[in-house]
């Protein structure tokens, strides 16, 4: 072999080697049997570099495809293709090597400061090496430092030695990589394990989202690049997984675009059975997010059949660049076979992710995670396949010269028929569509026609009829006229429920929803989505009503089913998570719900964006628990970024905008910043008269939220007409029994008590705590506290026997607060009595940890 011939014998080594590496460890003998024919020391060679890249793979690290430092220029420079055990660089001693691939050499180091493990990359060739291979080196490492995510490998540092080693440091990587594990685990052969992969996959596609969204598009997406962290503790749940080998990363900025670029007009980048057509046919121009798309659909065909779409192994690299852009992929079920449980819309979905057409396939990572989340919750999918004509004109199009003659004579019979075909079952399925539609719509007008008619004054007998009324009219017609519509009859129990409850009918609603709940179970299912919709609204009730228990017990269904599935970060998931920790603050387990809270506050931030909506509402879910937590400093800081953000991104007169510039402002009173609390409180509720009057709710609550402020600092005269305001408001507006005029009244009862005016406070409490009793229930927190305060009342009166009473009772029911008890200096005079002792030990036996 003469001198110039090694450069082309390498190349074709390191192309023959990288196509046996995508093909299973059982497929690779009759692969190599192809390509190498009868050259025993070319198979010889490739058979080596097979055995190092399994040696690097088992090691636990990066997936580098093997020791290609020989075909690579400058091999042996300056010992980076030897061994550098006990080298320092920098800050960091190598301890030993844990792969190799064509771009540089990795190896465990150790870190002194932060003490640490962490893979150490060097370059491979040196300081000799060219300079296109240093601008993929540091174009890896620019790519690592924008993102920051929990399923892409970090970067801690790169440099320069005084030598010219140019290296960089980075997160080192426990775990398996995924072509090892899909190497030994075949197709997928259940529903479960169609699902568990998905699950797997999706979190792939999360990582990526993220990566295009920091402007970072891989490029060289593959099994090899991709590890799996070891499974969580839940066997249901889908494990960690860490994307890695950036090298051939393109960054979308345009001042980033120049140092990006293929490194030659036309050459190929990439390993070639993941490549899309617009790669292998070297367009630059083509390559997009949509490169990464294509990648991911064949890793998930892979992940599903257990093989690849197309097989291009042992043929030469155009006939392989031919098959790649103009073949169709084999089918998705026929290639994983027949004990497969792959469906027509998950196949749909990997298709169109293989779109050899760019513009076909889908827009952005996100959308094909999007519609595996839909293929997920048996919703409809997005994705619609190529119509017959398209197909059509694809297949003339790979064969002109034999379609020629035909194609005149038959192809405008075919499309006519096809097409025919087509709009006749469109046209036939919208039909159908509609005709449910109809009736559907003609059934809730006949039936919402048939409850309003209660309020002609001729059928009312001339009697004014209220809302509460026709809602109890309803209900009770629900439950007759629709016997025979189950479904039809839980949805609309469903929505007299939310009604009930947003007009703070709470018993009312509970037993609404509790029906609906129970004819969708047994109807469609414990695990149907709208029935776990119907259970998540009753919990969301039974949390609001203190029956907490009962409420965590829906939740921890709901939240199961969704996370099963759905997947772990699904939005609706993300939902059920947040309404457990809901839950978990009003029983005070505060640790536990913060730590949800903060799960679902960096999902959505993860997912969705610093500025989402959704995230913006898990931020001040999360501050409201620093709150109740007294950490009011952190609240703070939450909620002073939230409701700037909100202001930008809902605008300074939306409701949620307002509701939470009103919590701001109750944490600062919180903190003493009296000043800034009352600004903010004066402005708000000024905001609020001129957009939306006196009378709407949440003009109410900010004048209510003034009086509290007020009161906190004992100015009395001040709080009072702002109070009486607002409660006469909210008993107009919102009626006698909601749950804001109940709270109304207790702040109007506990400036009554302040300026000693004790008969009528003490009449007030008496009435707060029966309607709550009533409303709430007894043992509801908010009903102790009102026979709490009644007590505290008839001690100042004088009379003990009645203040003992109503304290026994409030403890009794759940007053737990025992270190109130002891302190509070209204209940003095109860102290030397003999039945104190057993009320301040009930309340301590009441007392849960974390109590706030």
């Amino acid at each position: 072999m003469t001198d110039s011939s090694v450069p082309d014998r390498r190349r074709e080594i390191a192309r023959l080697f990288g196509q046996a590496l995508e093909r299973p460890p059982e497929e690779r003998d009759a692969c190599l049997d192809r390509m190498c024919g009868g050259d025993s020391v070319l198979r010889r060679e490739i058979e080596d570099l097979l055995k190092a890249d399994a040696d690097a793979g088992a090691a636990g690290f990066l997936g580098a495809p093997a020791d290609l430092s020989a075909l690579a220029p400058g091999a042996g420079d300056d010992g980076a293709a030897g061994s550098l055990d006990g080298r320092v660089f920098g800050p960091y001693t190598v301890v030993r090597e844990i792969g190799r691939g064509g771009m540089g050499v990795v190896y465990e180091a150790e870190q002194t400061r932060p003490r640490r493990r962490v893979a150490l990359k060097v370059i491979l060739g040196g300081r000799h090496v060219d300079a296109s291979a240093v601008r993929r080196f540091e174009r890896e490492a620019e790519s690592l430092a924008r993102l920051k995510h929990p399923g892409i490998a970090a970067i801690y540092e790169s440099g320069c030695t005084e030598a010219g080693q140019h290296f960089f440091a980075m997160e080192l990587v426990p775990g398996r990589l995924l072509s090892d594990v899909l190497a030994g685990s075949g197709p997928a052969a259940s529903r479960a394990e169609v699902r568990r992969r998905l699950a797997l996959f999706r979190r792939i596609a999360a990582a990526l989202t993220y990566a295009h969204q920091r402007g970072v598009i891989h490029r060289d997406l593959k099994p090899s690049n991709i590890f799996v962290l070891p499974g969580p503790a839940d066997a249901t749940a889908a494990p960690e997984i860490k994307v890695l080998d950036f090298g051939l990363a393109r960054i979308t900025d345009p001042d980033a675009e120049e140092a990006t670029a293929f490194t030659a007009l036309g050459s190929i980048q990439g390993t070639l059975p993941y490549m899309s057509p617009e790669q292998v046919r070297g367009r630059r121009d083509d390559v997009d997010v949509r490169t990464d798309v294509y990648a991911l659909g064949v890793i998930l065909y892979r992940m599903l059949a257990g093989r690849l779409p197309y097989d291009v192994a042992g043929v030469d690299l155009p006939e392989a660049a031919r098959i790649i852009c103009e073949e169709p992929p084999r089918p998705l079920a026929a290639a994983a076979g027949p004990r497969t449980k792959i469906d027509r819309d998950l196949a749909i979905i990997v298709f169109k992710a293989l779109e050899k057409d760019p513009a076909r396939r889908y827009a952005t990572v996100a959308a094909l995670d999007e519609d595996l989340g839909r293929y997920l919750a048996g919703q409809p999918i997005l994705a619609r396949p190529a119509s017959a004509a398209y197909q059509l004109r694809k297949l003339v199009a790979r064969h002109r010269v034999a379609c020629a003659a035909i194609a005149a004579a038959i192809a405008g019979l075919v499309l006519v028929a096809i097409v025919t075909t087509v709009q006749a079952r469109r046209i036939a399925a919208e039909r159908d569509r509609a005709g449910r539609e109809a009736k559907t719509a003609s059934r809730v007008s006949d039936f919402l026609t048939g409850l309003f008619e209660v309020s002609n004054p001729d059928e009312g007998r001339g009697n004014s009829i209220t809302a509460r009324e026709i809602l109890d009219a309803g209900v009770e017609k629900i439950g007759r006229d629709l016997a025979e519509e189950p479904e039809v009859q839980a949805r609309l129990m469903q929505t007299m429920g939310k009604v009930y409850a947003s007009l703070g009918l709470w018993p009312k609603a509970a037993a609404t929803l509790e029906q609906s709940v129970a004819v969708r179970r047994r109807v469609l299912g414990e695990e149907h989505p709208d029935t776990l919709q119907a259970m998540a609204d009753l919990a969301r009730l039974y949390s609001s009503m203190g029956r907490r228990a009962e409420a965590e017990k829906l939740d921890d269904h709901v939240l199961a089913a969704r996370r099963r599935d759905l997947g772990e970060e699904h939005p609706l998931t993300l939902e059920a998570l947040a309404a457990l920790a809901f839950v978990y603050r009003g029983q005070g387990r505060l640790p536990e719900a913060e730590k949800l809270d903060l799960r679902v506050y960096e999902a959505r931030r993860r997912r969705l964006g610093e500025d989402h909506p959704d995230t913006l509402e898990s931020m001040t879910e999360l501050a409201a628990v620093y709150n109740y937590e007294r950490r009011y400093a952190e609240a703070a800081a939450l909620y002073e970024p939230a409701v700037e953000k909100l202001r930008r991104v809902l605008g300074e007169g939306n409701s949620v905008t307002l509701k939470n510039t009103v919590f701001l402002a109750d944490v600062y009173a919180s903190q003493k910043r009296f000043g800034e609390a009352e600004a903010l409180h004066r402005d708000t509720r000024e905001r609020l008269r001129r957009l939306l009057g006196d009378d709407h709710p949440l003009t109410i609550q900010a004048t209510n939220n003034l009086a509290s402020l007020y009161a906190d600092q004992a100015r009395w005269a001040e709080a009072e007409p702002l109070f009486k305001d607002a409660l006469e408001r909210k008993r107009r507006v919102l009626g006698e029994d909601h749950p804001s005029t109940l709270v109304g009244i207790e702040n109007l009862a506990i400036v009554e008590a302040s300026e000693g005016r004790l008969d009528e406070a003490g009449s007030m409490f008496l009435d707060l705590a029966e309607k709550r009793r009533r409303l709430l229930g007894e043992n509801h927190p908010q009903t102790a506290v009102a026979w709490y305060c009644a007590a505290c009342v008839d001690a100042r009166r004088g009379r003990r026997a009645r203040a003992l009473e109503l304290l026994g009772r409030a403890v009794e029911h759940g007053y737990a607060d025992a270190d109130n008890l002891t302190r509070d200096p209204d209940l003095e005079s109860l102290r030397a009595d003999p039945a104190w002792i057993p009320i301040v030990a009930r309340a301590r036996k009441n007392t849960a940890p974390g109590k706030p």
